[in-house]
């Protein structure tokens, strides 16, 4: 097998099967193939009419005098002839058949075949290159081998909805899109140094243009075409990036007015969420008071958390941004509204930088193992939450991708690259250069690389690179997720705050919202807990469990005239529960008289399930039977406690009746079993008497 040697970088590669100058003779090319990748044997198969003809493979570029024999020589016979050559580059290869009669060469028919990028076999966990080559070529067309020169620096890197990856060509001004073919296709372009960019539910494509001083969205039912301006100079300044979060809305990093916008998903309005003032100021206060650095990228969890990364600051920083509770994000404490430091301690950029790339401070790069607050870095980009409580980021000028876990620790994932003394030019290009595809990441060649794309199903991890001065974009796949942190910490709770009746059969209870490290407060329950003793509910089942966030209840089907004690704790989303005893009575209202059992619905439950011993000359020291049970009951000394009636009007607690029928009569001093000693009263029957009680014990 012979290697081909490119004669022409820039023009097709035209492999030839020719004869020497002999006329009459016909040749057709019988096979080739469509589509090779790098280091795949092409064969060609052609058949020839004339018995004296000589064929040789031949391999010439644009022009037809610069021939260069790469094949075997074919002599004699007609017939049918093979033979194969090796493909070392992407790009376009045509098959074409020549005869040769004389000085000139005539083509008879040809053939073309697309020479795409190798395909890598690379173990989990390694990188390797999905687009460019290291170069600062220019584009070759709107259509370009994703192998080749993609215009300079890579940038955005980003997934659709429909799993396409796209890709910004910083350089080059524009956007394109990885095809399945090996190649790109460009389908934005007329950009100014686009940044990092994101898709909407619909797929449009959302865009910081920084160089325009413009937020652009680009309608993916136009295939990109309609491109329309949402906000530019005199809003914005030099925007990094713009990034849906898990709510629908949009937060842009207005990077040189130094500040983070939220807008609504219909972009109708919008605010400041975080800073606004250049410097380094305001943790553990209100984040709108704060001052950032050029904030250059952010990302927005489910729960609400916002992490910035504040880039000449060197820091990370994250708000919590909702109305009430405390989210712990990465090991770090962050109350609602306000902002703090999640990794970073180095030296800061001065106040007045006039532009991203005019600071000399250097981060430092240290805290591997350790935390992330006592880490250098050094011109953070591209936070990135995970599943299990993590937040990726890249450490530009470092090069190096790193990773903070949910308890605070950081860890570099990838890079390698020697480590910069200073913060000068960033050179481009590493075309010819080994930079560990095909390796172990953590061995990789990065150079400055800006934008991040994490990808976590939940069973696999991909990462996409915009490995910047590389000119490049990497892939990392197959990692295993992170674990989740093992979450034993119940939410901070209060308790109950109000319970109060309504009407003869309800409670209404309310309580202030519960705070967690990891369950935003939204997606709070609250389990209440019910008894009508003091004390006496039962914590392992609870009377009803609220939907997610409720903040009152109202609990119908109760008993009038009755004293209830609440107690209510909140449960996070892994069913850790609070273990507060704030407890809270109310009583519901009694039934008006004309609605209150009888004396005769009364004598009618002795009857049933009484008299059998409550008779006269039963075994019990007192009759139930008509006619006398009022006498024996109503404000009538108990035997087993002479200091409590019997029954006491208007009153359950002072009535030795209810006690006894409740199972509480030890608990007030009494004595003996609970009655009835046959079967328990049914609900209905209870009701009966207890209402009687209430209502004022009339015969």
């Amino acid at each position: 097998m012979t290697r081909i040697r490119w004669a022409n970088a820039a023009a097709f590669a035209m492999l030839t099967v020719c004869t020497p100058a002999l006329a009459q003779v016909s040749v057709t090319i019988d096979s080739a193939p469509d589509t090779v990748r790098v280091g795949d044997a092409i064969e060609v198969r052609w058949s020839v009419t004339s018995p004296e003809a000589v064929f040789t493979v031949l391999l010439h570029g644009d022009d037809p005098a610069s021939i260069t024999e790469v094949g075997r020589v074919f002599q004699g016979g007609a017939g049918s002839f093979a033979d194969t050559v090796l493909a070392t580059r992407p790009g376009t290869l045509e098959v074409a058949v020549y005869v040769r009669s004389g000085p000139t060469r005539g083509r008879t028919q040809s053939r073309t075949v697309t020479v795409l990028p190798a395909q890598l076999q690379v173990a989990p966990g390694a990188i390797e290159t999905v687009l460019g080559d290291g170069s600062s070529d220019p584009l070759l067309g709107a259509s370009f081998p994703a192998g080749g020169a993609m215009g300079g620096r890579s940038w955005g890197v980003a997934v659709s909805n429909a799993g396409a990856t796209y890709c910004g060509l910083f350089d080059a001004g524009a956007v394109a899109r990885l095809e399945a073919d090996g190649t790109a296709t460009v389908v934005v372009d007329g950009l100014d140094r686009p940044m990092v960019f994101d898709f909407a539910p619909n797929d449009d494509l959302l865009i910081a243009d920084q160089g325009s001083d413009r937020l652009l969205l680009a309608s993916a039912a136009s295939g990109y075409s309609d491109v329309r301006t949402i906000l530019g100079p005199g809003t914005l300044s030099q925007p990094g990036a713009a990034r849906y979060g898990a709510n629908g809305k949009v937060y842009v990093a207005d990077t040189g007015n130094h500040r983070v916008i939220e807008l609504e998903p219909d972009f109708s309005a919008g605010r400041v969420v975080a800073g606004g003032v250049q410097g380094l100021a305001g943790d553990g206060g209100a984040a709108t008071s704060a001052r950032l650095n050029f904030p250059i990228d952010v990302d927005v969890d489910a729960r609400g958390a916002l992490v910035i990364a504040d880039a000449i600051n060197n820091r990370l920083r994250v708000v919590n941004l909702n109305a009430q509770g405390v989210l712990q994000v990465a090991g770090v404490r962050v109350a609602a509204g306000q902002i703090e430091t999640l990794a970073g301690s180095g030296p800061a950029g001065a106040a007045n930088t006039a532009r991203l790339g005019d600071s000399d401070a250097r981060g430092g790069f240290s805290g591997d193992g350790g935390s992330a607050l006592r880490a250098g870095i050094d011109w953070p980009f591209a936070p990135r939450f995970d599943r299990a409580g993590g937040v990726w980021f890249l450490d530009a000028d470092n090069h190096r991708l790193r990773r903070i876990a949910a308890d605070g620790t950081i860890a570099t994932v990838a890079g390698s690259s020697p480590l910069p003394q200073t913060n000068g030019p960033r050179g481009v290009g590493s075309a010819g250069r080994d930079v560990g595809d095909g390796g172990a990441a953590a061995g990789a060649d990065l150079n400055h690389p800006m934008d991040l794309e994490l990808l976590d199903d939940g069973s696999r991890v991909t990462l996409l690179i915009g490995d910047t001065d590389n000119a490049r974009v990497r892939r990392i796949a197959g990692l295993n997720p992170p674990a989740p942190p093992v979450d034993t910490e119940p939410p901070g709770f209060a308790g109950l705050v109000d319970v109060r009746a309504q009407g003869t059969d309800e409670l209404v209870l309310r309580w202030g919202v519960a705070t967690d490290g990891r369950t935003p407060v939204g997606q709070l329950r609250y389990r209440v807990y019910l008894a009508t003793a003091s004390r006496g509910q039962d914590f392992s089942t609870p009377t009803v469990e609220t939907s997610p966030g409720a903040l009152q209840v109202t609990l119908g089907g109760l008993t009038a005239d009755t004293r209830y004690f609440a107690v209510v704790r909140a449960v996070d989303a892994l069913g850790n529960e609070d273990v507060n005893t704030r407890e809270l009575a109310a009583r519901t209202a009694p039934l008006p008289r004309s609605q209150a059992p009888t004396f005769r619905d009364v004598q009618a439950v002795f009857a049933a399930s009484c008299t059998g011993c409550h008779s006269v000359g039963g075994p019990a020291p007192f009759s139930l039977e008509a006619g006398v049970a009022f006498g024996n009951l109503v404000n009538a000394p108990a035997q087993q406690l002479s200091s409590m009636p019997r029954v006491t009007p208007g009153s359950l607690d002072r009535s030795y009746l209810w006690h006894k029928i409740q199972g509480t009569h030890r608990q007030v001093g009494g004595r003996g079993r609970q009655m009835p000693i046959g079967p328990p009263l049914t609900t209905a029957q209870v009701d009966s008497i207890r209402g009687w009680i209430v209502a004022g014990a009339q015969n």
